[in-house]
């Protein structure tokens, strides 16, 4: 599946053909935690293997107990990745509370320039579209005001304020 947000940003799942493009993609997570770009990948893993994890999880193959299904989309600009988008595919109880349908992160070099808010779009058409998901929860933390922004102009009404596992106060809101 690809889906263009604009003339130069596509948003699709990995593939094959990937591997050098996700691996220096990394190397831009550096100073961050890596699950910010990927929660699969661990230093060693093969393509290949990475790729079966995220079909299986995708598919509902063999998912930890405390997962549900789940599609990653990438962002890229021409071979680059500029950052992803994690989606749900349903809802269980810790999601309900925190992290919702969708989560998205962008590149500390490319963000402040709308691709947060690309990937957050291309996001909730593939929820909406081919996972006909009709309501869509996205949550974030109160002080992140970017993707605040973000899920304000998506069309996100703020439902409420919960504290999450760690006291963080977490804005819960519905598209």
């Amino acid at each position: 599946m690809s889906t263009s947000t604009n003339s130069s940003l596509i948003v699709r799942e990995l593939s094959s053909q990937d591997e050098n493009s996700f691996l220096t993609s990394l190397l831009d997570w550096k100073h961050e935690d890596r699950s910010w770009m990927t929660f699969d990948w661990k230093p060693g893993m093969s393509h290949e293997e990475h790729l079966k994890i995220l079909y299986n999880y995708k598919n509902n193959i063999n998912l930890p107990s405390h997962f549900v299904a789940s599609t990653m989309l990438y962002g890229f600009i021409e071979d680059q990745i500029i950052g992803r988008v994690h989606l749900r595919h349903n809802l269980n109880e810790n999601l309900l509370l925190r992290g919702g349908h969708m989560g998205y992160a962008v590149s500390e070099k490319f963000r402040n320039q709308g691709f947060g808010l690309a990937l957050a779009k291309a996001g909730y058409q593939h929820l909406s579209n081919q996972l006909q998901v009709e309501k869509v929860l996205i949550t974030c933390a109160t002080t992140n005001t970017g993707s605040v922004h973000i899920i304000e102009s998506l069309g996100g009404k703020l439902e409420n304020i919960v504290k999450d596992e760690n006291g963080i106060d977490t804005c819960r809101y519905w598209v």
